[in-house]
């Protein structure tokens, strides 16, 4: 028995439409979600590499002052 094309199939053709609709809400909703995780971590690792450099930066700045300040002189004139 073949079936002759009736309106039976012409709903199946709109719950494909929504069932694609769907899946494309989805799949921004998924890609989206990938760019603000991607995007967190990048500035998460950004701000603790210019924390870093801060701290180190002032490490070495207070270490060259103690060094000028303690020795009281140029390294020209102890040679």
């Amino acid at each position: 028995m073949r079936r002759s094309p009736t309106a039976h199939d012409e709903g199946a053709g709109d719950v494909k439409a929504l069932v694609m609709a769907a899946l494309v809400v989805v799949g921004l909703f998924v890609a989206g979600s990938l760019v603000v995780w991607a995007l967190h971590a990048l500035f998460g690792v950004l701000f603790y590499v210019l924390i870093g450099a801060l701290i180190v930066g002032g490490v070495v700045f207070i270490a060259g002052r103690v060094r000028k300040s303690v020795g009281g002189s140029d390294r020209r004139q102890l040679r």
